[in-house]
């Protein structure tokens, strides 16, 4: 367990250098480090907006997201293979085109104040966090979407 840690550690490490622009002090690897999964999951409905502006309000040192795509290639923000369990919608992220998907409530589950909130595309995601914040990128079932891979390597390119 104790190297796990590490490598952990060390992927988050590298995953920082590589996914902000600006130079950030790293904690020591002895340090706790506040990751906050899928945003502030516990405070808001997880993998949007509003989840992750209360997780950089709480102070995390890194946002993990889940990525997958859409039938039209675009890539989203969500964790699950489906929008059954976090939007008003239903069916597999796969069979929507980015319009669709993002046309969905994946807030009103969560509670009444987030009505309305909608699923990101990756690269909206990059745009506003990118440089502000370390970032920990989940592919969920990469072997649902071939092409993924290179898909967010190149977004996060874009992003420098």
């Amino acid at each position: 367990m104790r190297n796990t840690a590490r490598l952990l550690f060390f992927i988050f490490k590298g995953t920082s250098r590589v996914l902000t622009k600006n130079k950030r002090n790293l904690r020591k690897s002895n340090s706790v480090m506040k990751i906050g999964h899928r945003g502030a999951a516990g405070y808001c409905p997880e993998n949007t907006f509003a989840s992750f502006k209360q997780a950089l309000e709480m102070g995390v040192d890194y946002l993990e997201i889940d990525v997958q795509m859409t039938k039209d290639g675009e890539l989203v923000v969500i964790h699950d293979p489906t929008v059954n369990r976090t939007t008003n919608g239903k069916g597999k992220v796969k069979d929507f085109t980015l319009q669709e998907i993002q046309s969905l409530d994946a807030g009103s589950w969560f509670g009444p104040k987030f009505a309305g909130e909608k699923i990101p595309a990756f690269n909206e995601f990059l745009k506003a966090y990118a440089g502000k914040t370390g970032l920990v990128i989940e592919l969920k079932k990469p072997e649902l979407y071939p092409g993924i891979e290179e898909k967010v390597a190149n977004e996060l390119k874009k992003e420098n």
